[in-house]
């Protein structure tokens, strides 16, 4: 249970060997930087609950909420769709655009309808993915 964890920092960097993730809770995490930077196993992610410590006055694309996923390019579509979907809804709080990196790879197996309805949802939810 990670739900009252506050700094989630390079948690999961350089990763080998770990493929899977369940939905994890970083709802109180404020300072996320690096926390996957240069991991490359994980394929199977069941999302993750963040950014609800996004404020009103957070500068667009802080580095603090940048997730760094383009270095696993095995990622399933579903896996991408899972991290989109708990991705708090940072738009309607008023709050600036913040970055979640797959990278190209990862964009490009957004192709079934709940995978572009996904890609959509998040950008309306404020998240900018590259």
């Amino acid at each position: 249970d990670f739900s009252s964890l506050k700094d989630s920092r390079a948690m999961f960097t350089q990763v080998t060997g770990i493929t899977s993730l369940p939905l994890l809770n970083f709802s109180s995490v404020d300072d996320a930087r690096g926390m996957f930077r240069s991991s490359k196993s994980f394929v199977d992610l069941g999302g993750f609950i963040f950014g609800q410590t996004v404020k009103t006055s957070t500068a667009t694309n802080d580095a603090r909420y940048a997730l760094q996923l383009s270095d696993n390019k095995n990622l399933t579509e579903q896996s991408i769709i899972n991290v989109f979907t708990y991705l708090d809804d940072i738009a309607t709080r008023g709050c600036n655009s913040q970055q979640i990196y797959i990278g190209s790879t990862n964009i490009a197996k957004l192709t079934s309808e709940a995978g572009q309805a996904a890609l959509s949802n998040v950008t309306a939810k404020g998240w900018t993915v590259s």
